[in-house]
Formats: C-alpha cells, structure tokens, sequence
C-alpha cells in the first residue's frame, strides 16, 4: 500500500484520515486510541513515550509506526521514484548529464587499466552498458527487461549524497 500513496499527504489516504465526524475534534480522536503519531503528538511526546518503561503497549505502537515509516525509505522503494521525479525539471538535466559523463570517465579509466594488463582492484567487470548510455535512464533501466537496476542507482545517489553505499 505504501508504495501506491508515495508522496502523498497522509491525510489524503483512505484509512490514515480520521472518520469525517470526527476531523474537527482531533484532540477526541487521539484519546480514542493509545498512541496517534498523526494527532496531539509532538516529536518529543513521541520519543518520550518510545523510551517509556512502564507503556509496553505505547512503545510497541510507536515501533511498528517507524518501521512502515522506513520502510518508506528502502532502496528499492525510493531510489527510483526519486529519479523519476528527478526527471520531470528540466533544469536537472544538464547535471544528470554531468553525472553520467563522470561514471563514463571512472569507466574508461579501468577499461583502459583492464588493456595494459593491470587487474581490477574491486574485482568488477567492464560495464559495457554504462560506456554505451547515452542518457542517465539508458544505464538505470535494464534495456531489455525495462527495471530499474537498484545497484546502479544507490551507486549514482552515493556520488550526490543522496544515498549510502552499502
């Protein structure tokens, strides 16, 4: 479900949304229930009552919020819909450009090690499909399958800061 609602507001989602009766009254929504990140929660609230002994109930609440909050976050969640979105300025494609001729140089550089006889030092092969793109898409799509190549796309995002390599 999450991966359909991506970049949503919360409160546009069927089943986050508190009952229409009940949306004026957020301060009665949230005592209905024994956590609600959404209502009458402060981030300090949140971290008090993550780390509070004596609320089992609380904390178990508030850890399964977090994880589906990350997992908003993964690799294969993320990493495409973020160049996806990318994509849509214009003004963002010269540096995409930019990013690609980069990869291309490191390419060539240890295609060109690879023919004086010098081993790889990451034990990695040639990639022929990065020095054959013409475009930052051509290198992320699997050309043939048409999926996004996760691989390829945390090592560009490492190089903007975006991601971590892992």
């Amino acid at each position: 479900m999450a991966k359909d609602y991506f970049g949503w507001d919360w409160e546009t989602v069927r089943g986050c949304a508190p009952p229409a009766h009940q949306r004026m009254f957020k301060r009665d929504y949230a005592t209905n229930r024994s956590f609600c990140v959404m209502y009458a929660q402060t981030p300090f609230d949140v971290a008090n009552n993550a780390i509070a002994p004596d609320n089992h109930a609380v904390r178990c609440e508030i850890a399964l919020y977090l994880e589906r909050f990350a997992s908003l976050f993964t690799a294969d969640l993320f990493l495409e819909r973020a160049f996806l979105a990318i994509m849509q300025h214009d003004d963002l494609l010269k540096p995409l450009a930019a990013v690609l001729a980069h990869f291309q140089q490191l390419e060539r550089e240890k295609q060109a090690r690879q023919q004086q006889g010098q081993a790889l030092d990451d034990g990695s092969e040639i990639d022929s499909c990065l020095l054959e793109a013409t475009h930052l898409r051509d290198w992320l799509y699997d050309q043939e399958e048409f999926t996004f190549v996760v691989s390829r796309a945390i090592r560009v995002f490492a190089f903007l800061d975006i991601a971590k390599q892992p």
